[in-house]
């Protein structure tokens, strides 16, 4: 029964863990749509996403051809705002 209980208590704190680890979503970044792609200066907006942004979602993001035309210009969105970008 102890080791049920056991069990129990890790299988219940493994799927907790697992649902407070949000996805990445790129489209949460469209604020910086702009600055990345035609290299206006980036919005506030912008700004407050990148600095709460997971680097492991930056790196994500790099890894999907459509997107890695636009790492140096990114990056320099990252510099921008006053921030350091993700290392991958």
């Amino acid at each position: 029964m102890t080791t049920l209980v056991v069990v129990f208590i890790m299988v219940t704190a493994m799927l907790e863990l697992s649902m407070a680890q949000e996805t990445c979503d790129v489209s949460d970044l469209s604020p910086c749509g702009p600055a990345v792609m035609i290299r206006s200066d980036p919005t506030t907006e912008c700004c407050s996403i990148l600095k709460e942004l997971r680097p492991k979602c930056f790196c994500e993001y790099l890894k999907n051809p459509v997107y890695q035309m636009y790492e140096h210009n990114a990056r320099q969105v990252f510099k921008d705002c006053g921030l350091h970008a993700p290392t991958c």
